[in-house]
């Protein structure tokens, strides 16, 4: 009997069996790494349109707008250090240390937490571009 060239049907059907697996595997890796490189221009991207609406707000809305850092600091107007300008106590944020600037206009303004529970009625936050969000 002589032998015939060729593939038989057993072994294209393996074969194509095991190019599938394979095939699907890598489609399987595609996905996340598309997810992947979205989060990731999410994160580069994000922090320049923050910037940029930040700088946005700056060019148009002034400091006079809103008052001063010590206006919303909650401390004593009269509290003066030895060179007669007002000092703003240390306050801690993330652990670190922070002293606020007479004047400053800064983006971290504490927020207003009412907590006492001898007054219900005055619960809540006034948050304005706090930290203490």
């Amino acid at each position: 009997m002589r032998r015939h060239q060729g593939f038989t049907l057993v072994e294209l059907i393996i074969a194509i069996l095991v190019l599938g697996m394979g095939l699907v595997m890598i489609a399987a890796v595609f996905p996340a790494g598309i997810a992947q490189q979205q989060f990731s221009n999410d994160d580069v991207l994000g922090r320049v349109v923050a910037d940029h609406a930040l700088s946005v707000i700056r060019s148009k809305v002034k400091p006079e707008d809103f008052g001063t850092y010590e206006q919303f600091y909650l401390l004593d107007a009269r509290s003066t250090g030895a060179s007669g300008q007002l000092e703003l106590p240390y306050r801690t944020v993330g652990g670190t240390p922070t002293r606020g600037v007479p004047g400053d206009w800064s983006w971290k303004r504490p927020g207003f937490v009412f907590d006492d529970p001898n007054t219900p009625f005055d619960e809540g936050k006034i948050d304005v571009f706090s930290w203490e969000a």
